[in-house]
């Protein structure tokens, strides 16, 4: 009875000793992703100190940093139709032979709500504060933004629409968590595809619009 007794105490301390075992490798299982997810952050060009609105936070759907408040964005179609809100350094373009310029009504070719300067306006690709020319298909001798945002003047007029929305976004002062330079380097970043670059744009753009 004593060689069962001792057996039996053997069995359970054995078993107890396997359960713990289980439970560390359970705990660690489930710490790894979350390093991993961290980690994973800066290949997306900002940082993790970029806050929940960044790419980043809004990719990762990060619920810290609270006390930023509502993360903000507005679309392609709120900027080309309220031409007026278009934040410094940047210019929609003066609108002619009209009176509707503020209100975006302005179009591309004459009509009885007037007609956009092509002379007028930042340049998609201005050398100063665009878009770098030379990549995804952009030349020196593009359309002005507001033209690009009226019309599909572009082969990937998605993209170039979400690029200039995102833009503007950036210099807004909205909470959109992205700088201008973040918007024109990923620009230039030859890591990042056409597509995935239009989908990033969208989702910083696609959000609250507090304009």
């Amino acid at each position: 009875m004593a060689e069962n007794k001792d057996k039996n105490e053997e069995l359970n301390s054995s078993e107890m000793m396997v359960d713990k075992k289980r439970r560390s490798v359970t705990k660690a299982g489930m710490v790894a992703p979350v390093v991993l997810t961290l980690a994973s952050k800066s290949a997306l060009g900002v940082g993790w100190d970029g806050g929940r609105c960044s790419i980043s936070g809004n990719m990762s759907g990060n619920a810290s940093h609270p006390d930023e408040g509502q993360c903000e964005g507005c679309t392609p179609g709120y900027w080309k139709n309220h031409a007026s809100s278009w934040p410094p350094p940047y210019a929609p373009a003066d609108c002619n032979a009209g009176m509707a310029g503020g209100s975006g009504n302005c179009k591309k070719t004459a009509t009885v709500d007037g007609e956009y300067d092509p002379n007028t306006g930042t340049k998609f690709a201005d050398a100063s504060i665009g878009f770098a020319a030379g990549f995804r298909g952009t030349s020196t001798q593009d359309n002005t933004s507001m033209i690009i945002l009226i019309e599909d003047v572009s082969n990937n007029w998605t993209l170039h629409a979400h690029a200039v929305a995102a833009l503007l976004n950036s210099v807004a002062g909205i909470n959109y968590g992205n700088t201008q330079q973040d918007i024109l380097n990923w620009w230039k970043d030859t890591t990042i595809s056409d597509e995935d670059l239009k989908n990033r744009y969208a989702s910083l753009n696609e959000r609250v619009c507090p304009l």
